[in-house]
């Protein structure tokens, strides 16, 4: 068990680098010498057992102009990937919305 905790924490060692490096997955992965799907499935895990443990939370996101406050509801982002949700969004919308990130 105790060798377990250890890679645990020389994965999540890893992942900091990887956070601090400013480097895409795949240049980390190809500089660490390491498979990028490898490294994709630490940082599912890693995400994975944080939403468990609680440990996630919402971040706060300023808007880049008084306009974007008016015309977006709020703002999804994760990692590259960023989603504005316009304040007046439909159901169907939502749904769609729902759909494309569920595929």
């Amino acid at each position: 068990m105790a060798g377990k905790n250890n890679r645990r924490q020389e994965v999540r060692g890893i992942l900091a680098q990887l956070e601090r490096s400013g480097l895409t997955q795949r240049e980390f992965a190809e500089r660490e010498g390491i498979s990028t799907s490898t490294l994709q499935y630490w940082l599912r895990r890693e995400r994975l057992e944080r939403e468990i443990s609680g440990e996630t939370a919402l971040v706060a996101v300023t808007p880049t102009s008084p306009s974007t406050l008016v015309a977006v509801g709020f703002i999804i982002e994760c990692g590259d990937l960023r989603i504005e949700v316009p304040r007046d969004a439909s159901v169907e919308e939502w749904q769609r919305l729902r759909e494309a990130l569920a595929s």
